[in-house]
């Protein structure tokens, strides 16, 4: 696997394992000095990708439907005006500044799976709070 910064390895098994050392020792011999990170914990799986883009999507829809414009700044105008929610803002202007705050990470692709649903369910109260009778909930296989 790469990620544009080298190469990397998955390891969540034995075999893996055994390959990703197979690997670096054929690195190690070939150059005779290499430079290793571990990043351990497994952080949002692809399913969970989709489902927070999906779920993104259908909070938008449900804040625009509700009648819960997102309210932006117009600096060349100097006049606030309301604008409809997109996947992307929501993403962006909400999804985010809760996971900020609960894990200081600032990609979504940084929490670990286990904070997936720590911050959705911080937001979902505060959408509560906020835009009464909109919810929508995580999205799943069978709600896909």
């Amino acid at each position: 696997m790469s990620h544009g910064k080298g190469e990397a390895f998955r390891v969540n098994s034995n075999d893996t394992f055994e390959n990703m050392m197979e690997w670096a020792r054929g690195k190690y011999r070939k150059h005779g000095y290499v430079v290793f990170t571990c990043e351990a914990g497994s952080t949002r799986s692809d399913q969970q990708n989709r489902a927070l883009h999906l779920w993104c999507e259908q909070l938008a829809t449900a804040l625009n439907d509700a009648g819960f414009d997102m309210v932006i700044l117009l600096q060349a105008l100097s006049k606030k005006t309301e604008v409809p929610w997109t996947k992307t803002s929501v993403k962006e202007r909400l999804w985010k500044p809760v996971q900020i705050a609960m894990t200081e990470k600032k990609s979504t692709t940084e929490p670990r799976r286990a904070e997936y649903p720590e911050i959705y369910e911080a937001l979902t109260r505060i959408i509560a709070n906020t835009a009464p009778g909109v919810h929508v909930p995580w999205p799943t296989i069978e709600r896909g």
